[in-house]
Protein backbone atom coordinates (compact mmCIF):
# COMPACT_ATOMS: atom_id res chain seq x y z
CA UNK A 1 0.00 0.00 0.00
CA UNK A 2 2.92 2.55 1.04
CA UNK A 3 4.58 1.54 -2.53
CA UNK A 4 1.45 2.48 -4.57
CA UNK A 5 1.45 5.82 -2.60
CA UNK A 6 4.59 6.68 -3.13
CA UNK A 7 3.47 5.85 -6.68
CA UNK A 8 0.76 7.95 -6.92
CA UNK A 9 2.77 10.85 -5.06
CA UNK A 10 5.05 10.67 -8.12
CA UNK A 11 2.53 10.76 -10.81
CA UNK A 12 0.87 13.78 -9.00
CA UNK A 13 4.13 15.64 -8.99
CA UNK A 14 4.95 15.01 -12.72
CA UNK A 15 1.52 15.56 -13.69
CA UNK A 16 2.12 18.97 -12.09
CA UNK A 17 5.21 19.16 -13.70
CA UNK A 18 3.87 19.65 -17.11
CA UNK A 19 4.97 22.05 -19.73
CA UNK A 20 4.57 22.19 -23.17
CA UNK A 21 6.25 23.68 -26.28
CA UNK A 22 5.24 24.64 -29.03
CA UNK A 23 7.68 24.07 -32.91
CA UNK A 24 5.41 25.92 -35.20
CA UNK A 25 2.16 24.33 -36.03
CA UNK A 26 3.48 21.41 -33.84
CA UNK A 27 3.27 20.94 -29.88
CA UNK A 28 5.57 18.77 -27.69
CA UNK A 29 3.85 18.27 -24.21
CA UNK A 30 7.23 17.78 -21.32
CA UNK A 31 6.19 15.75 -18.19
CA UNK A 32 8.13 15.34 -14.82
CA UNK A 33 11.24 18.20 -16.11
CA UNK A 34 12.16 19.76 -12.81
CA UNK A 35 11.75 23.80 -12.66
CA UNK A 36 13.70 25.88 -10.86
CA UNK A 37 11.24 29.24 -11.31
CA UNK A 38 13.42 31.57 -9.43
CA UNK A 39 16.52 30.26 -10.93
CA UNK A 40 15.36 30.75 -14.27
CA UNK A 41 13.69 34.31 -13.14
CA UNK A 42 15.62 36.45 -15.97
CA UNK A 43 15.59 34.26 -18.38
CA UNK A 44 11.71 34.41 -18.25
CA UNK A 45 11.45 38.14 -18.20
CA UNK A 46 13.37 38.51 -20.77
CA UNK A 47 11.22 35.98 -23.12
CA UNK A 48 7.91 37.61 -21.38
CA UNK A 49 5.95 40.36 -23.91
CA UNK A 50 6.11 43.88 -22.76
CA UNK A 51 2.96 43.68 -21.43
CA UNK A 52 3.56 40.93 -19.14
CA UNK A 53 7.09 42.23 -18.17
CA UNK A 54 5.17 45.71 -17.14
CA UNK A 55 2.31 43.77 -14.94
CA UNK A 56 4.85 41.34 -13.20
CA UNK A 57 7.26 45.03 -12.35
CA UNK A 58 4.03 46.31 -10.78
CA UNK A 59 2.93 43.37 -9.10
CA UNK A 60 6.24 43.20 -7.52
CA UNK A 61 6.30 46.79 -7.11
CA UNK A 62 3.28 47.18 -5.00
CA UNK A 63 4.00 43.49 -2.96
CA UNK A 64 7.36 44.69 -1.66
CA UNK A 65 5.46 47.93 -0.54
CA UNK A 66 2.87 45.71 0.85
CA UNK A 67 5.61 44.12 2.78
CA UNK A 68 7.49 47.05 4.16
CA UNK A 69 4.06 48.63 5.05
CA UNK A 70 3.22 46.05 7.04
CA UNK A 71 6.16 45.93 8.99
CA UNK A 72 5.66 49.71 9.36
CA UNK A 73 2.07 48.87 10.24
CA UNK A 74 3.43 46.94 13.64
CA UNK A 75 5.29 50.49 14.60
CA UNK A 76 3.00 52.97 13.33
CA UNK A 77 3.41 55.35 16.20
CA UNK A 78 7.58 55.11 15.01
CA UNK A 79 5.97 57.44 11.68
CA UNK A 80 5.51 61.37 12.65
CA UNK A 81 2.33 62.51 11.72
CA UNK A 82 0.66 59.45 10.69
CA UNK A 83 -3.15 58.82 11.72
CA UNK A 84 -3.59 56.13 14.13
CA UNK A 85 -4.47 52.64 12.92
CA UNK A 86 -4.13 54.06 9.48
CA UNK A 87 -2.13 51.31 6.94
CA UNK A 88 -3.08 53.27 4.21
CA UNK A 89 -0.01 56.19 5.81
CA UNK A 90 2.16 52.85 6.71
CA UNK A 91 1.78 52.14 2.74
CA UNK A 92 2.39 55.62 1.34
CA UNK A 93 5.59 56.10 3.94
CA UNK A 94 6.77 52.63 2.07
CA UNK A 95 6.20 54.30 -1.30
CA UNK A 96 8.08 57.61 -0.23
CA UNK A 97 10.97 55.36 0.94
CA UNK A 98 11.38 53.00 -2.12
CA UNK A 99 11.11 55.26 -4.48
CA UNK A 100 13.28 58.21 -2.93
CA UNK A 101 10.45 60.73 -3.31
CA UNK A 102 11.39 62.74 -0.17
CA UNK A 103 9.36 63.11 2.86
CA UNK A 104 6.85 65.92 3.36
CA UNK A 105 4.14 64.75 6.12
CA UNK A 106 5.00 61.66 7.15
CA UNK A 107 8.35 61.47 8.68
CA UNK A 108 10.22 58.38 10.11
CA UNK A 109 10.52 58.62 14.40
CA UNK A 110 11.54 55.75 16.21
CA UNK A 111 14.27 53.84 16.62
CA UNK A 112 12.81 50.63 14.68
CA UNK A 113 11.06 53.03 11.82
CA UNK A 114 14.81 54.48 11.10
CA UNK A 115 16.53 51.05 11.04
CA UNK A 116 13.76 49.57 8.79
CA UNK A 117 14.08 52.53 6.29
CA UNK A 118 17.95 51.34 6.12
CA UNK A 119 16.91 48.32 4.91
CA UNK A 120 14.42 49.46 2.94
CA UNK A 121 16.65 51.88 1.06
CA UNK A 122 19.06 49.34 -0.19
CA UNK A 123 16.50 46.77 -1.01
CA UNK A 124 15.13 50.22 -3.40
CA UNK A 125 19.04 50.50 -4.78
CA UNK A 126 19.04 46.73 -5.58
CA UNK A 127 15.47 46.57 -7.40
CA UNK A 128 15.84 49.60 -9.18
CA UNK A 129 19.21 48.65 -10.59
CA UNK A 130 18.07 45.10 -11.20
CA UNK A 131 14.91 46.21 -13.07
CA UNK A 132 16.64 48.92 -15.32
CA UNK A 133 18.85 46.38 -16.37
CA UNK A 134 16.40 44.46 -17.14
CA UNK A 135 14.77 46.97 -19.17
CA UNK A 136 17.55 48.41 -20.49
CA UNK A 137 18.80 44.70 -21.93
CA UNK A 138 15.01 43.68 -23.57
CA UNK A 139 14.51 46.77 -25.42
CA UNK A 140 18.48 46.94 -26.98
CA UNK A 141 18.46 42.90 -27.62
CA UNK A 142 19.06 42.65 -31.41
CA UNK A 143 16.17 40.94 -32.82
CA UNK A 144 16.28 39.81 -36.39
CA UNK A 145 13.06 40.77 -38.65
CA UNK A 146 13.60 37.99 -41.28
CA UNK A 147 10.69 37.09 -43.36
CA UNK A 148 10.23 33.27 -44.19
CA UNK A 149 7.45 32.20 -47.01
CA UNK A 150 4.68 30.57 -45.53
CA UNK A 151 5.04 27.26 -47.43
CA UNK A 152 7.94 25.73 -49.29
CA UNK A 153 7.58 24.37 -52.77
CA UNK A 154 8.96 21.73 -55.10
CA UNK A 155 9.54 22.21 -58.49
CA UNK A 156 12.25 21.80 -61.14
CA UNK A 157 14.99 23.36 -61.93
CA UNK A 158 17.32 23.12 -64.64
CA UNK A 159 15.59 19.70 -64.54
CA UNK A 160 16.28 18.57 -61.49
CA UNK A 161 13.16 18.72 -58.43
CA UNK A 162 14.31 20.85 -55.98
CA UNK A 163 12.96 22.38 -52.83
CA UNK A 164 12.32 25.69 -52.62
CA UNK A 165 11.42 28.56 -50.11
CA UNK A 166 11.84 32.31 -49.60
CA UNK A 167 13.56 34.69 -46.94
CA UNK A 168 13.74 38.19 -46.89
CA UNK A 169 15.02 40.75 -44.23
CA UNK A 170 12.98 42.92 -43.32
CA UNK A 171 14.85 45.72 -42.11
CA UNK A 172 16.56 48.63 -44.51
CA UNK A 173 19.94 47.28 -43.18
CA UNK A 174 22.21 44.10 -44.10
CA UNK A 175 22.89 40.85 -42.35
CA UNK A 176 26.48 40.49 -42.77
CA UNK A 177 27.55 36.66 -43.18
CA UNK A 178 24.07 35.05 -42.57
CA UNK A 179 23.73 31.33 -43.21
CA UNK A 180 20.98 28.93 -43.81
CA UNK A 181 20.81 25.44 -42.59
CA UNK A 182 17.44 23.42 -43.36
CA UNK A 183 17.26 19.87 -41.16
CA UNK A 184 14.87 17.24 -41.70
CA UNK A 185 13.04 15.74 -38.39
CA UNK A 186 11.99 11.98 -39.67
CA UNK A 187 11.08 8.65 -37.71
CA UNK A 188 13.60 5.84 -38.54
CA UNK A 189 13.91 2.14 -37.27
CA UNK A 190 17.54 0.74 -36.80
CA UNK A 191 18.79 -2.93 -37.10
CA UNK A 192 17.84 -3.37 -33.75
CA UNK A 193 14.32 -2.53 -34.64
CA UNK A 194 14.47 0.86 -32.19
CA UNK A 195 12.50 3.59 -33.75
CA UNK A 196 14.23 6.97 -33.60
CA UNK A 197 13.39 10.74 -34.22
CA UNK A 198 16.75 11.58 -36.56
CA UNK A 199 17.43 14.94 -37.58
CA UNK A 200 19.08 14.87 -41.06
CA UNK A 201 20.99 18.97 -42.37
CA UNK A 202 19.87 19.03 -46.28
CA UNK A 203 22.22 20.25 -48.51
CA UNK A 204 21.90 23.24 -49.60
CA UNK A 205 22.87 24.90 -53.35
CA UNK A 206 23.96 28.11 -51.57
CA UNK A 207 23.98 27.87 -47.65
CA UNK A 208 25.87 30.72 -46.90
CA UNK A 209 25.82 34.73 -48.38
CA UNK A 210 28.69 37.32 -47.46
CA UNK A 211 25.83 39.84 -47.00
CA UNK A 212 21.92 39.40 -46.93
CA UNK A 213 20.04 42.81 -47.43
CA UNK A 214 16.87 41.83 -49.81
CA UNK A 215 15.65 38.53 -50.66
CA UNK A 216 17.09 35.01 -50.70
CA UNK A 217 15.32 31.65 -51.90
CA UNK A 218 17.02 28.78 -50.35
CA UNK A 219 17.17 25.58 -52.86
CA UNK A 220 17.94 21.94 -51.90
CA UNK A 221 18.51 19.80 -55.48
CA UNK A 222 16.60 16.59 -54.98
CA UNK A 223 19.02 14.03 -56.34
CA UNK A 224 18.86 10.05 -55.29
CA UNK A 225 21.47 10.99 -51.92
CA UNK A 226 18.77 13.29 -50.49
CA UNK A 227 16.60 12.50 -47.78
CA UNK A 228 13.46 13.67 -49.52
CA UNK A 229 13.85 11.44 -52.61
CA UNK A 230 11.28 9.05 -50.63
CA UNK A 231 8.99 12.06 -50.21
CA UNK A 232 6.09 9.98 -50.39
CA UNK A 233 7.15 7.05 -48.04
CA UNK A 234 7.67 10.20 -45.39
CA UNK A 235 4.12 11.18 -46.04
CA UNK A 236 3.04 7.64 -45.26
CA UNK A 237 5.24 7.23 -42.07
CA UNK A 238 3.04 7.44 -38.45
CA UNK A 239 4.89 10.76 -37.66
CA UNK A 240 4.67 13.39 -39.97
CA UNK A 241 8.04 14.84 -41.33
CA UNK A 242 9.35 18.29 -40.62
CA UNK A 243 11.48 20.41 -41.84
CA UNK A 244 13.47 23.22 -39.88
CA UNK A 245 14.96 26.25 -41.25
CA UNK A 246 17.27 28.57 -39.91
CA UNK A 247 19.07 31.93 -40.39
CA UNK A 248 22.10 32.78 -38.54
CA UNK A 249 24.12 36.14 -39.53
CA UNK A 250 25.93 39.30 -37.99
CA UNK A 251 23.25 42.43 -37.82
CA UNK A 252 25.54 45.28 -39.02
CA UNK A 253 24.15 47.81 -37.06
CA UNK A 254 24.48 46.59 -33.64
CA UNK A 255 27.35 44.38 -34.74
CA UNK A 256 25.81 40.99 -32.94
CA UNK A 257 24.88 37.85 -34.22
CA UNK A 258 21.07 37.53 -34.37
CA UNK A 259 19.07 34.46 -35.84
CA UNK A 260 15.79 33.68 -36.73
CA UNK A 261 13.74 30.03 -37.26
CA UNK A 262 10.81 28.66 -39.54
CA UNK A 263 9.18 25.20 -39.58
CA UNK A 264 7.37 23.63 -42.27
CA UNK A 265 5.46 20.51 -41.72
CA UNK A 266 4.72 18.20 -45.23
CA UNK A 267 1.17 19.94 -45.32
CA UNK A 268 3.09 23.20 -45.63
CA UNK A 269 5.19 21.43 -48.86
CA UNK A 270 3.60 21.81 -52.03
CA UNK A 271 4.82 19.95 -54.67
CA UNK A 272 4.79 21.05 -58.69
CA UNK A 273 4.84 24.26 -57.96
CA UNK A 274 6.47 27.55 -57.78
CA UNK A 275 6.75 30.84 -55.98
CA UNK A 276 5.82 34.28 -58.35
CA UNK A 277 8.45 36.17 -59.53
CA UNK A 278 8.44 39.55 -56.92
CA UNK A 279 11.34 41.16 -58.80
CA UNK A 280 10.82 43.39 -61.58
CA UNK A 281 12.12 46.57 -62.83
CA UNK A 282 10.31 50.29 -63.24
CA UNK A 283 9.88 51.98 -66.15
CA UNK A 284 13.08 54.62 -65.20
CA UNK A 285 15.59 51.60 -64.82
CA UNK A 286 15.34 50.97 -60.66
CA UNK A 287 14.58 47.61 -59.54
CA UNK A 288 11.11 47.21 -57.43
CA UNK A 289 10.65 44.04 -54.97
CA UNK A 290 6.85 43.40 -54.55
CA UNK A 291 6.43 41.77 -51.18
CA UNK A 292 2.53 41.29 -50.84
CA UNK A 293 3.61 38.64 -53.47
CA UNK A 294 6.42 37.12 -51.20
CA UNK A 295 4.45 34.21 -50.32
CA UNK A 296 2.13 33.94 -53.56
CA UNK A 297 3.23 30.23 -55.31
CA UNK A 298 1.49 28.99 -59.01
CA UNK A 299 1.25 25.40 -60.50
CA UNK A 300 3.85 24.33 -62.77
CA UNK A 301 1.63 22.56 -64.94
CA UNK A 302 4.14 19.78 -65.88
CA UNK A 303 4.41 16.08 -64.90
CA UNK A 304 5.21 14.66 -61.71
CA UNK A 305 9.10 15.77 -60.49
CA UNK A 306 9.42 13.74 -57.57
CA UNK A 307 11.90 10.66 -58.38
Amino acid sequence: MKDERHIAAEIKKKVRRRHTLRFGERSVERIGMPRAPFGDAFHYLMRASWPIFCLTFMTYYLLINLAFGLIYYWDLQGIENSRPGSFGDAYMFSVQTIATIGYGHLLPKSVFVNAVVVFESMAAFLSLSLWTGLAFSRFSRPTARVLFSENAVITSDNGVPTLMFRVANGRGNRIVDASVTVTLLRNEINAEGVEWRRQVDLKLVRARTGVFALTWTVQHRIDETSPLAAFHTLLQSEAEPQLIASLIGVDDTFGQPIHAMQYYNASRIHKNMHFVDIATTHPDGHAVIDFTRFHDVVDDQLADLTP
